[in-house]
């Protein structure tokens, strides 16, 4: 349940960094739920390896798994920060209406076109 938590709220996160640099969070999202699921589908290849196949089946399963749970948090946090980073190394874009790309305003002296006849 923990890591179903801190996935949302490090998602939340990272969408707000992302709107808030004017850049779209859609692919920086996807590389993290990727990475989150990665990790937590190794931790758990890990625990496999280390115990065996019949370790679902084996009734003192919290005992034997409950060092991976801190390095899977570790590793998540890692990879939020990572994200965090990367997100903070690109520009700030605004879409505003600015007006300095806006041509002066037109004066109102006349102009010598005598070069045209």
């Amino acid at each position: 349940m923990i890591f179903l938590l801190l996935l949302v709220f490090f998602c939340f996160m990272l969408h707000k960094m992302c709107d808030e640099r004017g850049i779209s969070p859609w692919s920086y999202l996807t590389g993290f739920v990727a990475g989150f699921v990665l990790i937590l589908f190794l931790t758990s290849a890990a625990i496999v390896y280390l115990y065996g196949q019949n370790v679902l089946n084996d009734p003192d399963l919290q005992k034997k798994i409950i060092f991976f749970t801190p390095v899977a948090l570790v590793c998540d946090l890692l990879l939020f920060l990572f994200m965090r980073r990367k997100i903070s190394k690109v520009g700030v874009y605004h879409d505003d209406d600015d007006d300095s790309n806006m041509p002066p305003p037109p004066s109102n002296e006349k102009k010598d076109l005598s070069y045209f006849r």
